[in-house]
């Protein structure tokens, strides 16, 4: 009840317009984690009800990653577009829409054989969806810092991400249930769920919102993505402790990559785990999550983020074990339609609490490195396009590697790459104790 209270209190202090901002958000944020907490099971809907293609399924997730190597063009088209409204609108109709085709889709797995070109369809739909990543994900961060001020943003973001997190875990949980009862539901939920996204951008672009005016642009498109490349190799030439920590963290990603897509086959083909039991496992991961975040949040801001970044990529490597573990330790007990594997338990907590700390390194972690404010964005769009870089073929790889050398063998190499990417910021500390480089030049 106090803490009810609390945040009341914190609520009704506030401006009128930043309460505004925070309902908008609220919405947006409801909206987007039941889209998430949908989505999770996206890979599983794709090999489990539909028998997909290990390669596709590995596309799959390719497209949620890849899309981020296009934010400089998003960036780009952000700072040139003074309607912010229309343009969030225009995306959310452009991206969400396509979800309705799903209606289409048929219920019966003998057309999916027969038709492959179905699987071609939905691997096009989810694509479309994740083209919203590169105009949305800086658009929301630009009305929010603009509307909340600095006073705000982290105690307002906070809680808004909360909500976001609690809503991906009912919707989550509620998918993986109506998919054992019913493994074609999603052509009915992922229209529905299209119309709730669409809805939440539509209430996150009521946020008021006042164009900075700008000098005008006399240079084309790609001549100005053209020199925000040139501005990020010289953030990486001057400043080497970064460029250490993008390169320890593209390692981390690529031993991220190559495995999550094969722990995703352990799951359905080795362990044959039924809906409820995958959504229950994401879930416990969800929920060490959410009452990790707050300590990860003070951690980080009192500590060498290299330091950080170790513990982080030691806990992604313990996760990988445990899972790796279970293929020769598969002890379990059943609780109803649950199966729960002793290993697996410990590896999905594992799990939450790496993605707590690895959820702000991702966001922020690159502003760490920058003492000069007017340099943040473009350490973030070097990070940021970094990730897309190494979608574009990590997923296909680990594929790769499951199928010729099995889940083991695929499990270490990523808990490898995760041992240099360790040894690296042990290294990039010891020899440079400043983690900021000459930023200023």
């Amino acid at each position: 009840m106090g803490i009810k209270n609390k945040l009341f209190k914190e609520y009704a202090s506030l401006p009128s317009e930043q309460r505004k901002t925070f309902r908008l958000h609220s919405w947006y944020s409801m909206a987007e984690g039941t889209l998430f907490g949908t989505f999770v099971l996206n890979e599983f809907v794709f090999i489990k009800s539909l028998k997909g293609n290990d390669y596709l399924m590995g596309l799959l997730f390719t497209f949620s990653m890849a899309v981020f190597t296009l934010l400089l063009f998003g960036n780009e088209i952000l700072r040139r577009n003074q309607n912010k409204k229309k343009l969030l609108r225009r995306t959310a109709l452009i991206t969400r829409l396509p979800l309705l085709i799903f209606l289409v889709f048929p219920t019966h797995l003998s057309s999916y054989i027969e038709n492959p070109i179905w699987y071609f369809l939905f691997l096009l739909i989810i694509l479309i969806y994740y083209m919203s990543t590169p105009v949305t994900l800086p658009t929301v961060n630009l009305l929010l810092r603009s509307s909340y001020g600095n006073k705000h943003f982290g105690v307002l973001y906070g809680y808004a991400n909360t909500i976001n997190k609690t809503f991906a875990l009912l919707a989550t949980f509620c998918f993986g249930i109506l998919l054992d009862h019913n493994y074609f539901i999603f052509k009915w939920i992922y229209p529905i769920i299209g119309l709730i996204g669409i809805a939440g951008i539509w209430s996150l672009s009521n946020i008021s919102y006042t164009p900075q005016l700008i000098n005008s642009i006399n240079k084309g498109l790609f001549v100005s993505v053209g020199n925000s490349i040139k501005t990020m190799c010289k953030i990486l030439k001057r400043n080497r402790p970064f460029l250490n920590f993008e390169i320890s963290f593209f390692l981390y990603g690529i031993a991220f990559m190559i495995t999550v897509t094969v722990i995703t086959f352990f799951m359905e083909k080795h362990l044959h785990l039924n809906y409820t039991s995958i959504s229950a496992y994401k879930n416990l991961g969800a929920f060490v999550t959410i009452l990790c975040m707050p300590f990860f949040g003070r951690f980080m801001g009192n500590t060498d983020p290299r330091r950080y970044s170790r513990i982080a990529y030691m806990l992604m490597a313990a996760y990988i074990a445990f899972v790796m573990i279970t293929e020769y330790l598969p002890y379990h007990f059943q609780i109803g339609e649950y199966k729960i594997y002793y290993t697996l338990v410990i590896a999905f907590i594992i799990q939450g609490i790496f993605t707590a700390g690895m959820a702000i390194l991702w966001y922020i972690g690159s502003a760490f490195f920058c003492r000069n404010d007017s340099l943040s964005g473009d350490y973030q769009s070097v990070h940021l396009s970094f990730v897309g870089v190494r979608a574009l073929f990590a997923p296909l790889i680990g594929v790769y590697f499951y199928q010729n050398f099995g889940y083991s063998f695929t499990f270490a190499i990523g808990i490898f790459f995760l041992i240099l990417a360790i040894a690296l910021m042990y290294y990039s500390q010891w020899k440079r104790p400043n983690p900021y480089g000459n930023d200023k030049e």
